[in-house]
Parts: structure tokens; C-alpha cells; sequence
């Protein structure tokens, strides 16, 4: 793909996460903001650790493709990083928008 692509950029934003999750492991803290604009297609998305759960929240839709490969990256990161810490943390996804008139909030402890 070139430079400045999707993949490119969800490349930039897992280098960004794994740097902050390794930062101070087991704390409380945020992960990712996006309204920053350094990352192209995840303004809209904020994530952040308060063990034992990871929170995504999106203020717009984003493609369900990149969620769940955001999601897929957060779920190997908490095992590979810090396996005797991360064993039992979920994952939750809350929109802060409106899905067909509600709020939507999904979570996964292995997104199945």
C-alpha cells in the first residue's frame, strides 16, 4: 500500500498503543486519543486502560473491519505484554453516539 494509507495508519496507531500499554503497566491511564488529528481515521476514538478493563469509545461510526482489527490488537497486546497482569481484562466498546436511536454498548472478554 503507499504511504498514508489505511493500513499504514493502523500500523502507526498499534505502534502508538503498544508504546503507551508498556509505558506503566498494570495503571490506570489512556491509551490512545485521537482527536489529536495525528492519526488519519481514528479522530474519533479514544481508548484507555483502568485495569482490570480496556474501553474504546467512539464518538462517530467507524468501519467495523477497523474495530474489530483494533479490537483483535488490544486482545494479543494484553497477552504478549503483560501476560500475568492482562489475563483477566475485557474489553468494552461504547459509542457515544446514536446506533438506530440508542446508545450501543458492546464487550468482550475474547471478542466472540
Amino acid at each position: 500500500m503507499p504511504p498514508g494509507s489505511e493500513q499504514d495508519s493502523m500500523q502507526a496507531v498499534f505502534d502508538y498503543i503498544e508504546q503507551q500499554f508498556t509505558r506503566r503497566p498494570g495503571e490506570v491511564g489512556r491509551l490512545f486519543h485521537g482527536r489529536g488529528r495525528c492519526f488519519s481515521g481514528f479522530e474519533d476514538v479514544v481508548i484507555d486502560r483502568l485495569p482490570p478493563l480496556i474501553v474504546i469509545r467512539l464518538f462517530n461510526q467507524i468501519p467495523a473491519e477497523q474495530l474489530d482489527n483494533l479490537v483483535a490488537f488490544l486482545q494479543n497486546i494484553r497477552f504478549t505484554s503483560h501476560p500475568h497482569c492482562w489475563c483477566s481484562t475485557a474489553i468494552a466498546v461504547k459509542t457515544a453516539f446514536r446506533c438506530a436511536g440508542r446508545r450501543m454498548m458492546r464487550m468482550s472478554d475474547g471478542w466472540q
